[in-house]
């Protein structure tokens, strides 16, 4: 991931923010999804004792929960990273596994 929001970083750095707008949505998904996920596994192997206040577990799964919500639900960045993509050279019509009705 590091190598993705890197590349992200110099090209937005060289060529603005219109250029990476796919990019940027696809890190600010990933990032977040992937801080929450590695404190849902820490409270995993900490069991009860990651919700206490002994160990700052609880407040990194909430904080990860919160980053995934706080620059945008991820249907917004799927929807953005979508919009970037090339149009498809053909259609759903023209797929042979689409049956037509006889006539």
């Amino acid at each position: 991931m590091g190598g993705t929001r890197d590349a992200t970083a110099e090209r937005l750095d060289s060529e603005g923010h219109q250029a990476v707008w796919r990019d940027v949505s696809m890190v600010k998904m990933a990032v977040p999804e992937m801080a929450q996920r590695i404190a849902d596994r820490a409270m995993q192997l900490f069991g009860a004792m990651g919700g206490g206040d002994d160990a700052p577990i609880h407040r990194a799964f909430a904080t990860a929960r919160m980053l995934r919500i706080a620059d945008g639900p991820d249907e917004v960045h799927l929807r953005q990273i979508f919009r970037q993509e090339s149009p498809a050279r053909w259609s759903v019509a023209d797929s042979p596994y689409i049956t037509r009705p006889s006539a």
